[in-house]
């Protein structure tokens, strides 16, 4: 379905006149041009029809896609679908490095850097990456360059937090709640930012930077005051612990918010603070 046959679908759905459309910005004969001949409108006017008609961006997406997800988002769960498999990972980096090259999309070599980088940082092997410190320079350089950071900008960050020395997190950190503070309305926001936040903070704990979780943790108590976001709450609760005890932290200290994870289902949540206190824990002893 072409964009203007998907606009005049709507429009009949919905019981809505071309002039209702028009109303305001342009003409009826000119969403009549449209509507029948596909003339080229603006981005502007396409925004216009949809503000008139109550339809999201995302949701005009999502049908003009046929409710199918996009050739990037199906390479996005492909690069997870390999993650734990080598030989499958190599060759699904392979096939980023032609897509690149086909397409000239930093896209590609984005997601490459983040897949190999993940695959070492979770086989505890980060120092055995050769490409380590060109991938860090490559995120780095996309992310600097852009003013206003979207979903994509911050989760590419978020995964990728341990090629990153504090500071530069720190640094990041402080203009990242800001750039992303522009789409503040949309739904996901608030999850998004948390879950970066929460990484944000998990990495930190892994350092034993208590001064950098404490800066951290201020924005994560702004964003978990709703009962939506009591996971959210409850990770304040545990980090506020960990910056109060520091090295001394035992699993006792951590009970209560743990059986609380558990009972609500988030057992992952509560099995992933375990081995990372288990984790720093044994650094300590040795």
């Amino acid at each position: 379905m072409e964009h203007y046959q998907l606009i005049r679908k709507l429009r009949r759905d919905r019981h809505l006149s071309q002039s209702f459309l028009a109303e305001g910005y342009t003409t009826r004969n000119a969403v009549t041009k449209f509507e029948n001949r596909g003339t080229n409108i603006s981005v502007e006017s396409l925004f216009w029809f949809l503000e008139k008609m109550n339809v999201t961006l995302e949701e005009y997406y999502f049908i003009f896609n046929n409710g199918q997800i996009t050739d990037k988002k199906q390479i996005i769960i492909e690069g997870y679908q390999h993650l734990n498999t080598p030989e499958n990972l190599a060759i699904y980096l392979k096939k980023l490095q032609q897509l690149e090259w086909a397409s000239s999309d930093p896209f590609y070599s984005l997601i490459a850097a983040e897949f190999r980088s993940l695959f070492y940082w979770q086989q505890d092997r980060l120092d055995q990456d050769n490409f380590l410190n060109e991938d860090r320079h490559t995120v780095q350089a996309y992310l600097d360059g852009i003013d206003n950071w979207g979903r994509f900008e911050l989760s590419l960050f978020s995964n990728l937090l341990f090629l990153f020395d504090d500071d530069y997190i720190i640094a990041t950190f402080k203009t990242t709640i800001t750039k992303m503070k522009l789409y503040a309305s949309q739904v996901y926001y608030q999850g998004d930012v948390t879950g970066f936040l929460t990484n944000t903070l998990e990495l930190f704990w892994q350092r034993r930077d208590y001064l950098a979780m404490d800066h951290v943790l201020t924005e994560l108590r702004k964003l978990t005051t709703t009962i939506e976001y009591c996971s959210g709450r409850i990770a304040c609760k545990i980090f506020e612990k960990i910056i109060k005890h520091k090295d001394e932290i035992q699993l006792i200290d951590l009970k209560p918010e743990l059986v609380i994870l558990e009972y609500l289902d988030y057992s992952g949540e509560a099995k992933e603070y375990r081995q990372i206190l288990e984790k720093v824990n044994s650094a300590n002893v040795v």
